[in-house]
């Protein structure tokens, strides 16, 4: 029996690689609103830059273990 076409490997790389430029995507893109956030909120920028670099410190740090509890969680499935 042949297995449907979007469960062919390569269906399956182009869809995850369009997942991960997505969210690289969004994550990258803070940069952009921090002039704009900072005179709307009377922020300094080091206040909006701060939490930024917290978040992608805390996406850093969390990624290779939500990575490992995921791979874990399929071996077990």
């Amino acid at each position: 029996m042949l297995e449907p076409f979007w469960r062919r490997p390569v269906y399956i790389l182009i869809c995850a690689t369009a997942v991960v430029m997505i969210s690289v995507g969004i994550r990258q893109s803070f940069g952009l609103f921090l002039k704009p956030i900072t005179l709307e909120l009377g922020w300094e920028f080091g206040v909006f830059a701060s939490a930024i670099s917290i978040q992608n410190l805390m996406i850093g740090i969390g990624a290779p273990l939500l990575g490992a509890v995921a791979a874990v969680g399929v071996m077990c499935a």
